[in-house]
């Protein structure tokens, strides 16, 4: 069985369509909606696959994939981040092993692309 996905996001609508949509495809789910909630599921599991929201409370989302890029075990894990940030989202772009999507999400373009990075 794979590990589930990691959603990191602050809306709890968002939240929702994100877990309709893997829970079709037939993938579990965590969700946290702050960096610090994310940090604690991340000491316990290692997820598949992290759909990163950026715009969080507190400490960004930029801020949690910088952690995850240094922390060994975690460091290659699959990020997906989505943001209504375009400008953003182009920036890092840049970084090696990470999709992005910009706001509103297509659920069949994000679920193409989760499947993608899990296929490996």
């Amino acid at each position: 069985m794979t590990a589930p996905i990691l959603i990191v996001e602050d809306d709890k609508q968002t939240i929702f369509l994100y877990q309709a949509i893997l829970k079709r495809a037939g993938l579990e789910s965590l969700s946290a909606s702050d960096v610090a909630e994310a940090c604690q599921i991340l000491r316990k599991i290692t997820p598949a696959l992290v759909l990163l929201d950026l715009g969080l409370p507190g400490r960004s989302g930029t801020e949690l994939l910088e952690w995850l890029r240094q922390t060994p075990g975690l460091q290659d894990t699959p990020v997906i981040v989505i943001s209504a940030y375009q400008e953003l989202v182009r920036t890092l772009a840049e970084w090696p092993d990470n999709q992005m999507l910009v706001k509103p999400v297509n659920a069949d373009t994000l679920l193409q692309m989760i499947q993608d990075m899990l296929a490996g």
